[in-house]
């Protein structure tokens, strides 16, 4: 079976505030997922169930462990209303700037040495 899903997707710009998206898996409200938008893999929130739309729509990458709380919900919606700004503005100021980077390899500890003044 099919679930369709609406998602705010941190860092998009625009009107509109969630995209609609596919997944196989049944799927909670403020689940954490990575979408493609505009050709770049993004992390978004699970924002709700829908109906099958009449337009194509595109699978969820994949699928975090991670859900956000009803709290974090209510939060950013609330941002979202009471400063005019889209969902996925305040998504983003909700999520750790890491969440959805590779991991770069740490650098090598250097020691410095100390020459004796000859």
């Amino acid at each position: 079976m099919t679930y369709y899903y609406q998602v705010a997707v941190r860092g998009s710009v625009g009107d509109k505030d969630v995209f609609t998206y596919q997944s196989d898996m049944l799927l909670r409200r403020g689940q954490l997922v990575r979408v493609s938008l505009k050709g770049k893999l993004r992390i978004g929130a699970i924002w709700g169930e829908q109906k099958r739309p009449p337009y194509k729509t595109l699978p969820i990458a994949n699928i975090f462990e991670t859900v956000l709380t009803n709290q974090s919900l209510n939060l950013i919606t609330w941002l979202a209303d009471f400063y005019a700004a889209n969902l996925s503005t305040c998504l983003q100021l909700c999520l750790p700037d890491k969440i959805d980077s590779n991991p770069k390899p740490r650098l090598k500890e250097r020691t410095a040495t100390i020459r004796p003044d000859t």
